[in-house]
């Protein structure tokens, strides 16, 4: 599983990341503490001694945005006002960089979360994301996720890193191995979805992920247990045919579909029950039990 950057890896969930915390961009934020600390407009007189003793000798009545390095100004006072000019070329303005930073702190208080989301890489929302996060187990998501966007390595994927490996599917044996074909065209994996759709009721479903992910999400808002509980089953069974192709090509081993879905239909079980109400507790039993 490769991404095309540290930096994809590094954003929310929500615009298609895994939510890790890009290191630089987070020190920018802890330093950016300092500077709402020294600022006059918002800081007041807190952040400590440090900062007391910065704001006698290297600004003494002069503005932290307006101040420019010198040669007495430690190594740390210099890094905080780089950030400064980082924040001001990444807003426009000292006005703007200023209202941002000051909306950081809430009662009084910063939020180095609030901070990091300055500073950090941004990209559009993906349609997926409430589709796999809410509910799902997280290693299944992430697997969905990367199928969604034709990430794992497949061997047609593989093939075009130059490594030469016979095209075919691990499932049915007969069509090349793709993202498109591995999840739902193939007459293995078509066998499982048809189950777990039957399962949970669900009929007349397509077979194409994008297509599912798109529904899933369409249906994201609704608070309904089936709701949470068809995400469950969708990330799901995404993880263990992926699981399943992973066996047979290292492994060697088989399993049928049946017990594919059997093993699918435990997690989700487990998964539903952990994350429903006490209210639909009962109901989401029943499903199961069906």
């Amino acid at each position: 599983m490769v991404y095309k950057s540290w930096q994809e890896v590094c954003l929310p969930w929500d615009e298609g990341g895994f939510d890790v915390r890009e290191i630089l961009s987070w020190n920018k934020a802890l330093i950016a503490k300092h500077l709402w600390h020294l600022d006059h407009g918002g800081g007041g007189g807190g952040g400590g001694i440090w900062a007391k003793w910065v704001r006698l000798y290297n600004l003494s009545s002069k503005d932290i945005w307006e101040i420019t390095p010198r040669n007495h100004h430690s190594q740390s006072f210099r890094a905080l006002l780089t950030i400064r000019d980082d924040l001001v070329e990444l807003l426009g303005d000292i006005v703007q960089a200023r209202h941002s930073l000051h909306r950081c702190a809430v009662a009084g208080t910063f939020s180095v979360t609030a901070a990091y989301h300055l500073f950090r890489s941004r990209k559009n929302r993906v349609f997926w994301a409430r589709a796999l996060k809410d509910g799902a187990v997280p290693r299944h998501g992430i697997i969905a996720s990367l199928a969604s966007r034709s990430q794992l390595p497949t061997v047609d994927n593989i093939s075009r890193r130059g490594l030469m490996l016979v095209n075919r599917c691990s499932l049915c044996k007969v069509r090349g191995e793709s993202h498109r074909h591995l999840f739902f065209r193939c007459s293995y994996s078509y066998e499982v979805w048809q189950q777990i759709f039957t399962w949970m009721s669900i009929g007349g479903r397509s077979r194409d992920l994008i297509t599912e992910l798109h529904w899933t999400a369409g249906h994201g808002k609704r608070k309904h247990w089936k709701t949470k509980w068809f995400r469950v089953g969708l990330a799901a069974t995404v993880y263990f045919v992926w699981n399943e192709r992973n066996f047979r090509v290292f492994n060697g081993v088989e399993r049928s579909p049946a017990s594919l879905v059997r093993i699918i239909k435990y997690f989700v079980a487990i998964r539903s029950l952990s994350i429903s109400s006490p209210r639909d507790e009962a109901m989401v039993v029943n499903a199961l039990n069906s």
